[in-house]
């Protein structure tokens, strides 16, 4: 459907522009034309200043709800001549939403990586356990090192030879699967490098261990089970947080939305005015009915 219009041309004082705009908008200006100076002799283009701070306000919004997965609640009506919340109010409560959230977030982050170690170190911990191999047993120490982890099985023919001669490196082998065999190696550490890019040639996975964990096995297993629960209770907790702000976020962020796109069109509809110095001018069209 084409809706007529007419072409209008208003001019007013500058302090009147905002408001001008304002009840452009509420008549149903469709579009404001960008004017050339020279055909307006006094008057200059102005350039807005705040465009593009509400433009980053408006992504940071949108940044957020994406984030959280919101739907945000738009209000039923604004009368914008009688809230004017300035740009720093909007850009204090959309950082302080910002700031929170991705506090959050880390913190989520975090504890989900914590509980990914513990998990993942259970069964290896198990297989130190049927190896009668303590947690203590593993690293570096004054003047020997210890590895453990999983090579590849079909490799280790030629590690064996590689070995089989050095009397100052001991090691074991176990298999715990047909395709991939468990390793523990200790020897002198001033063989220590010499010995890692040996075990590059096997595909060596070094067994990590989460840290603080305890020496002895059983022990370890234990703690392991204990830092497991408290994180996931942490965790849940957190996730009930982020479900609290999300819901606070979807039912204020709508009005900030609101705001925050009204500036921006003010500013982007003051882009296309001239101004002298006290008076601006614009044209556009309006529906004819």
């Amino acid at each position: 459907m084409i809706v007529p219009v007419k072409k209008f041309t208003a001019v007013t004082l500058a302090d009147n522009a905002r408001k001008l705009i304002d009840t452009l908008g509420r008549l149903g200006v469709i579009q404001l034309k960008k004017l050339d100076e020279s055909e307006f002799v006094g008057f200059k283009e102005i350039v807005s200043e705040e465009a593009k701070e509400y433009e980053n306000l408006y992504e940071k919004l949108n940044s957020l709800k994406n984030k959280l997965n919101a739907s945000l609640k738009k209000p039923e009506t604004i009368e914008f001549t009688k809230i004017k919340p300035s740009l720093e109010e909007l850009k204090s409560s959309i950082e302080a939403f910002e700031k929170r959230i991705v506090e959050l977030e880390e913190k989520i982050k975090s504890v989900k990586e914590q509980l990914k170690t513990l998990n993942e170190s259970k069964p290896i911990l198990q297989i130190l356990k049927n190896q009668k191999i303590n947690p203590g047993d593993i690293g570096e120490f004054k003047h020997i090192f210890a590895k453990a982890g999983i090579a590849k099985t079909k490799l280790l023919p030629s590690l064996r030879l590689r070995l089989k001669p050095r009397k100052e490196i001991t090691f074991r082998e176990a298999a715990v699967s047909p395709e991939e065999t468990f390793l523990y190696i200790t020897g002198l550490i001033e063989l220590k490098d010499w010995i890692e890019k040996l075990l590059t040639t096997v595909e060596f996975k070094e067994f990590k261990l989460p840290l603080g964990i305890p020496n002895e096995i059983n022990e370890a297993i234990k703690w392991v089970e204990e830092e497991i629960k408290k994180y996931e209770d942490e965790l849940k907790t957190l996730e009930e947080k982020w479900a609290s702000l999300k819901q606070e976020f979807e039912e204020k962020a709508g009005y900030l939305e609101v705001v925050v796109r009204y500036g921006l069109d003010v500013c982007l509809a003051e882009g296309n005015l001239l101004r002298s110095r006290m008076m601006v001018v614009l044209q556009g069209w309006v529906p004819i009915n």
